[in-house]
């Protein structure tokens, strides 16, 4: 995992208060497969303290296009939920 990528990760982890594991992040190569990932641990988080998660997918996906799109100092246009992280926007 390089360090764009590390970076990334760690900025998703503050603004979402969850943690992704490194096995997870090895496996995803798109930004909706972030934003999934992202999900998930949300819903997991918000079953273990039995409460119910207030973000939508949808949401969660917006958010995180608009957190990778500033980070790699891109136009959120740019940032598609299609869009490899790697090869079409250049996180590394």
């Amino acid at each position: 995992m390089g360090l764009q990528l590390v970076e990334l990760v760690l900025e998703l982890e503050e603004r979402f208060k969850v943690r992704i594991s490194d096995e997870e992040c090895e496996r995803v190569t798109t930004v909706a497969e972030m934003a999934a990932v992202v999900s998930k641990q949300l819903k997991l988080d918000a079953q273990s303290r039995d409460v119910q998660q207030t973000l939508t997918e949808q949401q969660v996906l917006d958010m995180v296009r608009a957190i990778i799109a500033v980070e790699m100092r891109m136009p959120i246009d740019k940032v598609l939920p299609e869009s490899r992280l790697v090869q079409d926007l250049g996180v590394n």
